[in-house]
C-alpha cells in the first residue's frame, strides 16, 4: 500500500435522507465517523458494503485516507488501521 492507492473500507449502511444517498459509518482510530454518501460511491460484495478511499499517508500501523461524501465530523480525511483497508 502506498500514497495514491485506492482502497475499500468496510462500512455500515442505512437509508439516506434523499433518493440515491445512504447514511454510512466506519471505524477510524478516533472513533466512528458517519456521513452521507451517494449510492454510486458504495461497493458491495458477499461480506457487506465498502466505501472507496484514496491513501494519503502510510504509517507503520495506520493509513490516512481521503473518502468521498459529506461527513459530520471530518472533512473527508480519516486515519484507519492498515488491516481494515483492502486494495480496490
Amino acid at each position: 500500500m502506498k500514497r495514491g492507492s485506492n482502497v475499500r473500507i468496510k462500512c455500515q449502511v442505512k437509508p439516506g435522507p434523499f433518493a440515491g444517498e445512504r447514511l454510512v459509518a466506519f471505524e477510524t482510530l478516533e472513533g466512528l465517523i458517519a456521513g452521507i454518501l451517494p449510492d454510486r460511491d458504495l461497493m458491495t460484495d458477499q461480506s457487506g458494503y465498502f466505501l472507496h478511499g484514496v491513501v494519503q499517508h502510510v504509517g507503520p500501523q495506520s493509513i490516512t485516507v481521503r473518502v468521498p461524501g459529506s461527513f459530520f465530523t471530518t472533512n473527508g480525511i480519516a486515519v484507519i488501521q492498515r488491516d481494515t483497508a483492502m486494495a480496490a
